[in-house]
């Protein structure tokens, strides 16, 4: 079950040095020179960190593997530290340019870009999106699952019931962070798999796990991404970058 957490984590650069890192209400950021990464903030301290001490110094790469903690909150740092490294404009401007098999798609949100395409289709949604409202009306079968469940979702045990049947499923990038993505990706093996939200690495080695698509945030701005980290704002980081998707070409080998 570690060898996608592992596989992120080699990759890492052991050269790149963690300047700082800060925990909001929603976010964590990681912050390298002038690059940063964010994930979402998952609680949870029941066990203790990896790094004792502070991250501040270390390099990029061994606070990137605290994804691997059970501690979920230093694990939400763990993911925050990959998102610096993978979720860069050039670095994965170059993978498509090298690529032949993966490809940008349009910017637009994954709901609107999506909402034609799952006509008539079964659809699970893990995690809550905006947006999602688009699909109600669309859809032959709509189940949105979450761990704390509200008013008509499905609770995260309905997993094992339900993915193996769906046409598409959309899953909030935060499932790495509380280990559930690996089971999760085994169970869509019939679907095409979204992966959605800011704590998405953009990484071609997900969809050597059966992820279809990636779709992230790149931040641009970092000065005001870490201003609305910092000051606990509730400011959508789109603000500060842009929303990116990237696709594995049907048949495509990586």
């Amino acid at each position: 079950m570690w060898q996608l957490y592992n596989e992120l984590i080699e990759e890492v650069s052991i050269n790149i040095t963690v300047d700082e890192v800060i925990y909001g209400p929603r976010f964590v950021m990681v912050r390298s020179g002038d690059r940063i990464g964010v994930a979402m903030n998952t609680s949870g301290t029941s066990i203790p960190p990896i790094i004792k001490e502070s991250p501040i110094g270390k390099s990029l790469k061994e606070v990137a593997a605290t994804i691997k903690s059970w501690n979920l909150s230093e694990a939400s740092m763990g993911a925050a530290a990959l998102n610096l490294y993978y979720n860069d404009n050039k670095k994965i401007e170059k993978l498509i340019n090298e690529n032949r098999e993966l490809r940008f798609l349009d910017n637009k949100d994954t709901f609107v870009a999506y909402e034609n395409k799952v006509k008539d289709k079964k659809v699970a949604i893990i995690g809550h999106f905006r947006n999602i409202s688009n699909f109600t009306d669309k859809v032959k079968e709509l189940y949105v699952i979450e761990k704390n469940p509200q008013e008509g979702d499905y609770p995260e045990s309905a997993c094992e019931y339900i993915l193996p049947f769906m046409d598409y499923v959309f899953i909030t990038g935060s499932t790495i962070i509380n280990k559930t993505l690996p089971r999760l990706l085994e169970l869509s093996s019939n679907a095409k798999v979204i992966l959605v939200g800011p704590t998405t690495p953009m990484t071609p080695i997900l969809f050597k796990y059966g992820v279809t698509e990636l779709s992230g945030a790149v931040i641009t701005d970092t000065l005001k991404c870490s201003e609305i980290i910092k000051e606990c704002k509730y400011s959508p980081l789109v603000e500060c970058g842009k929303e990116i998707r990237i696709e594995k070409i049907l048949g495509g080998q990586l």
